[in-house]
């Protein structure tokens, strides 16, 4: 009867520690059982992620959920706009000064990304990610005329001058590779989150384009082909000349040394989360 007993007292002596918040300790010859005063816990469970960060594509918002304790799927989105002129830092070497040009530049970057975020360790927010990008980031250079300019002896205002840009553009399916940390969404609360990684976007290419108004020109005087000295009678042959510039431009990214540099852009973020 003593062998029956001894257990159910022993079992009721832990429990009523337990809730009671108290400390018990249980010994025996052999073994003792050391009853903390509060019992503490760690629920692990399948959460909802939200973060907000700051990196390379600008200012992000990332939402995850896990698919197993393993793999979570996240789904981002990330921009940033920005525009400075930059006519100090051009000197008149490059055209721009000696013409009495305004150029800006502006970066535009946005991307929107689906990953699949890998945790291999236990309880650990280590991660491997991969996934894909819809990639619209681009770098423009915006030039206008500051005062009335005069070429071969013509005057020409602003207005009939008008705007020549230059951007520099990428694929728009971009693949992504990375380490990270967080977002495994196993628990509730506040915490962090780090992205290292790279968008491979191929050789970015030049966009090129001009829009003065040929019509004016022609009607208030002439326009010459700088190349040939003959007149430019329209739009359209005008723009094939900036046609020409572009490939003559792409053609020079392509044949460079760095090109093969300039087909990843790195992504480094960095962000706080909460999961519920």
């Amino acid at each position: 009867m003593k062998r029956i007993l001894m257990p159910i007292l022993a079992s009721a002596f832990i429990a009523s520690s337990a809730f009671a918040g108290g400390k018990g300790v249980i010994q025996t010859d052999d073994v003792v059982i050391d009853i903390p005063d509060e019992m503490e816990s760690i629920v692990y469970g399948t959460y909802y992620t939200v973060g907000l960060k700051v990196g390379t594509l600008g200012l992000g918002l990332d939402v995850s959920y896990p698919l197993t304790h393993n793999f979570s799927i996240r789904g981002n989105i990330n921009g940033l706009n920005y525009t400075s002129s930059i006519n100090d830092i051009l000197s008149s070497e490059d055209g721009f000064e000696s013409l009495g040009a305004n150029a800006d530049l502006t970066v535009d970057f946005l991307t929107a990304g689906l990953l699949v975020d890998y945790f291999p360790f236990e309880h650990s927010d280590f991660r491997l990610s991969a996934g894909v990008y819809y990639n619209a980031n681009e770098l423009s250079v915006q030039a206008t005329s500051k005062d009335n300019q005069s070429f071969t002896g013509v005057t020409f205002t602003p207005d009939e001058l008008g705007t020549a840009t230059g951007k520099l553009v990428v694929d728009e399916i971009s693949p992504y590779i990375g380490i990270g940390w967080g977002n495994r969404g196993d628990e509730k609360g506040w915490s962090w989150s780090l992205d290292i990684g790279a968008l491979y976007q191929n050789v970015p290419k030049i966009e090129l384009n001009a829009d003065p108004d040929i019509a004016q020109i022609i009607t208030n005087a002439t326009a010459i082909d700088p190349t040939t000295g003959l007149l430019i009678a329209t739009n359209a042959e005008f723009q094939n000349l900036v046609t020409q510039e572009e490939v003559k431009a792409n053609n020079e990214i392509q044949s460079s040394e760095l090109k093969d540099y300039t087909k990843f852009w790195p992504v480094i973020a960095f962000g706080i989360t909460y999961s519920f």
